[in-house]
Order: structure tokens, then sequence, then C-alpha cells
């Protein structure tokens, strides 16, 4: 069962995307980040339409996604 319709991706990849895409970078960047860090390819379209799939979720969905990402804590900008 997907976690959000319009996107295969868990909660806690939704949460790097949306929290990356925050920070001003492009889709092609956090499609690159993706692949160099985690070893797999996440098309820039995929990262769109994940970003598409958290603008419209409901706001119990919004919490998980935040949550997770808050306890996975790996990503860190300077």
């Amino acid at each position: 069962m997907p976690f959000l319709d319009g996107t295969s991706l868990g909660p806690v990849t939704l949460g790097i995307i949306t929290d990356l895409y925050s920070y001003g970078i492009t889709d092609a960047n956090i499609s690159g980040f993706l692949e160099s860090v985690f070893g797999f390819r996440i098309s820039e379209s995929a990262v769109a339409n994940a970003r598409r799939a958290v603008s419209g979720a409901p706001d119990e969905r919004l919490a998980l996604i935040r949550q997770a990402f808050r306890k996975w804590g790996f990503v860190y900008m300077d």
C-alpha cells in the first residue's frame, strides 16, 4: 500500500525530498544527492511527483512524514 497517492516513496525519503527542496535545491540535485548518498536512482520526475504528493497530503500523513524524518536525523545542512 503506497504511503501517499502519487508516489511510491516512503515517509523518510519524502521527508528528505521536502527538506532539501525547502532549501531551494532543485529536483535534479535532489535526485543526484539520493543517488550519491544512498546508491539508488530516483528520477527528477519522481522527485517532482513526490513533492506534489506531499503538498496535497492530509495533515495526519504530513505529521507521520515529519516524525519519520526527525527520528532518522541524518541530513544536515551547513
